[in-house]
């Protein structure tokens, strides 16, 4: 069982990793 707060924590970590890659691949197919 994972508590609600780990999970949103490294949802986060998770998002921010991916962020930075998905603008560079929007901003250069444009």
């Amino acid at each position: 069982i994972v508590a609600l707060g780990d999970v949103s924590e490294v949802s986060q970590a998770r998002f921010w990793e991916l962020v930075p890659g998905y603008v560079v691949g929007s901003l250069s197919i444009q």
